[in-house]
């Protein structure tokens, strides 16, 4: 861990927070480790929205710091969020969704 550690703080420093974060991923093994967990695929689709959200984030030229003070505030005021997509968007498959979900939308 202390290895990690020492790596992952040298990094921070050369990497945008995206880069960063899929090397945490890479060396740690977390997004492999969740493959074998309850609810594997929501978990691992929740990474990729982290990554989304710190690559959106690394286009501000904010740094790290600002970027974990963002994610405090979103976990402070948890804002209703859509849950993570599992599947691509064009997938086959049969869609579950509430009347309002699905207000405005068509489907062939």
């Amino acid at each position: 861990a202390r290895k990690f550690l020492t790596r992952w703080r040298t990094l921070k420093d050369w990497l945008p927070i995206a880069g960063l974060l899929a090397e945490v991923f890479a060396d740690s093994g977390y997004d492999a480790a969740t493959r074998f967990e309850f609810l594997a695929d929501r978990k691992l689709a929740n990474l990729w929205k982290l990554t989304d959200l710190a690559r959106d984030f690394d286009r501000t030229g904010f740094g790290l710091a600002a970027f974990v003070a963002r994610l405090g505030d979103l976990v402070a005021r948890q804002p209703r969020e859509e849950q993570a997509a599992t599947t691509p968007e064009e997938s086959d498959v049969v869609r579950l969704m509430s009347v309002h979900q699905a207000k405005g939308l068509e489907f062939p």
